[in-house]
Formats: C-alpha cells, structure tokens, sequence
C-alpha cells in the first residue's frame, strides 16, 4: 500500500502521469544489440509503424476528398441559384 502511494505522489512531484508509471524503459529499439531475435523486432515494429502512418495518410486524404467535394457541390448550388435569381429578375413584364 505504501509503494503504491509513493509511486503516485512521486510521479506525479517529478512531472510524470501515474498512469505511464515504469514504462519509459520500453520502446522499440532498446533490446538493439547483435542478436537476430532484437533485429528482427526492430524490423516489424518499424514495418508496423510505417503501415500505421500510411493508414493515418490515406484517412487524411479521403477526409480532403470530401471535403474538396462538398465545397465543389456547394458553389455550383450557390451559383445555380444565383442565375435562376438573375432570370426572374431580368424578366419583364409584357405589357
């Protein structure tokens, strides 16, 4: 019980979030050495980042997508109805 209050006013005294308490000495190329095992953890978790960011990336591009779409669908409703305006007004009545 004391550890676990210690831990909390530490952490939290020292600038850290309690809830990310001890896991500041695991990241991906710490176990980097000359073994196969470490190398080919340091491949996937880059190949799985990597696959991440792209994932990120092509949300970002399909949310540009409509929004370029919708701006475009916008401005031809505005200007339709910009002319239909100018028709009923440019019209005369025939005496």
């Amino acid at each position: 019980m004391y550890l676990n209050l210690h831990n909390i006013f530490i952490s939290q005294n020292n600038g850290h979030s309690s809830t990310f308490a001890g896991f500041g000495d695991l990241f991906p190329g710490a176990s980097v050495g000359g073994g196969a095992e470490a190398q080919e953890k340091l491949i996937i978790t880059s190949v799985y980042l990597l696959l991440g960011m792209a994932l990120i990336a092509m949300c970002f591009n399909l949310a540009q997508e409509e929004v370029v779409n919708k701006v475009q669908w916008l401005t031809q409703k505005f200007s339709m109805r910009k002319k239909q305006q100018e028709e009923t007004t440019s019209v005369q009545p025939v005496e």
